[in-house]
């Protein structure tokens, strides 16, 4: 089956499967969004979340249209529950399938699609930080815009200085950089290198840029662990911005529970989190960043 890869259509579970089907100003349809649609800006996509993989998201790519609509049309996705490419949804009519099954080369023109590993990024989770407020004026959330690509925007850096460099006979794959840079991190105790690490600004701060400061003379300060370990602590001093710790004595807050899988993967945040927040960490088995918001609200109906 042969088709335009960089588009995306929209359709209900289960459609497909129909014995006869009109899709003429069907309900159960989208028309089908081309890499000739041009909502998705320049701007817009630099809020988006950095992928992990070496294919940079562009307009017209199936995860860009789908998140453009997430933002601005949010109904109209309520209205199905399957996507796919042009081909995909032509195959699953032909097919008679109840849900698109997607190719790898079309997988990766949507973005976010791991090919190596075979796999989508699932794991694209801001950080946040939720407070049950007891006098029932309801729950308070916060949440830093990608917080979590900032760490995989260093590696991607790094790696492209070691392709610049000629070392791309020797390039460590992506999880050994991670690993070395937390390892070279959890052996420093404290850093005078202080990095703000909003690289996606913020919402209260449209304006507000990612930035470096601190630097000397002496290189010993901004070494591997150095930046490991100030960007770790600039993600959390910058949640403790939105939501103080003195904000959290107030509500007689005692622990922080975490739920995410970047920060079950990262002691150095970890640590970091209790020493900013001055309150202790304790883990949740779910590695979900969404679950935290889920959490607070079973605690506040109970």
């Amino acid at each position: 089956m042969c088709g335009q890869m960089h588009g995306c259509v929209l359709w209900k579970r289960g459609y497909c499967m129909a014995k006869s089907w009109n899709t003429s100003k069907n309900k159960y349809v989208s028309n089908v969004i081309t890499w000739e649609n041009r909502r998705c800006t320049n701007e817009f996509l630099a809020t988006l979340h950095l992928t992990q993989t070496d294919v940079a998201i562009f307009t017209g790519f199936g995860c860009a249209s789908l998140f453009w609509l997430q933002r601005n049309y949010p109904s109209l996705l309520e209205r199905y529950d399957c996507a796919g490419t042009i081909m995909d949804f032509i195959v699953s009519l032909l097919w008679q399938l109840e849900e698109p099954c997607m190719s790898s080369q079309s997988a990766v023109s949507w973005g976010y699609f791991d090919v190596e590993n075979m796999k989508w990024e699932l794991d694209l989770t801001s950080s946040q930080i939720a407070v049950v407020v007891p006098d029932d004026s309801g729950n308070i959330f916060t949440g830093e815009l990608p917080s979590g690509n900032v760490l995989a925007t260093y590696v991607q850096m790094l790696t492209s200085w070691m392709w610049d460099l000629g070392l791309n006979d020797h390039l460590p794959a992506t999880d050994e950089i991670y690993q070395r840079i937390l390892d070279c991190a959890e052996k420093k105790s404290l850093s005078s290198l202080k990095i703000t690490s909003t690289l996606w600004s913020e919402r209260h701060m449209p304006d507000r840029r990612a930035e470096v400061s601190n630097l000397s003379s002496d290189n010993t300060c901004i070494s591997l662990g150095d930046v490991g370990l100030s960007l770790c602590r600039g993600l959390v001093e910058n949640l403790n911005e939105m939501i103080p710790k003195e904000f959290l004595h107030l509500y007689v807050v005692q622990r922080i529970v975490g739920a995410s899988s970047a920060l079950i993967r990262n002691q150095v945040l970890q640590k970091q989190v209790e020493q900013v927040f001055g309150l202790p960490l304790v883990m949740s088995n779910n590695s979900e960043g969404s679950v935290g918001a889920a959490m607070v609200a079973i605690f506040k109906c109970t």
